[in-house]
């Protein structure tokens, strides 16, 4: 009887045939659960018209990124992009505060955005954060 370890689980197998088809089916199984999202380029997301004006009444705000602080200022693109990693939602540190919830580095402090405003700043990340 042959035994193989997967996930610390140990499944006991008849031969080695049958542990060959149960590692095949392992491995699918484990890949088939991981996916690359699919990020729409049309239409493309402006940061003039969509992102600046959700950046500027939530996050330029008075006291807070409005550049009268020793707080990172988000008044214009550059400033946004000193934040942004372009197509990496996920590294970038503008949508980390966005998503986070609560605690340190939630942003913003009094309330947080839509999933709405979320979903158009991660699709305009994905799309390259261009200045549009």
């Amino acid at each position: 009887m042959n035994i193989i370890n997967y996930h610390n689980t140990t499944v006991y197998i008849g031969d080695m045939k049958s542990s060959y088809l149960i590692h095949i089916i392992l491995w699918f199984t484990f890949f088939a659960c991981q996916h690359t999202p699919v990020i729409p380029v049309t239409p493309a997301i402006s940061y003039s018209t969509q992102i600046q004006p959700i950046i500027l009444n939530n996050c330029a705000t008075s006291g807070c990124h409005d550049g009268n602080s020793d707080i990172l200022t988000l008044n214009n693109y550059n400033d946004v992009m000193q934040i942004i990693q372009p197509f990496s939602s996920k590294n970038s540190q503008l949508y980390a505060s966005i998503t986070t919830l609560s605690g340190d580095g939630a942003m913003p402090i009094n309330r947080p955005l839509s999933h709405l405003q979320i979903d158009i700043i991660y699709t305009w990340i994905m799309q390259g954060a261009k200045n549009n």
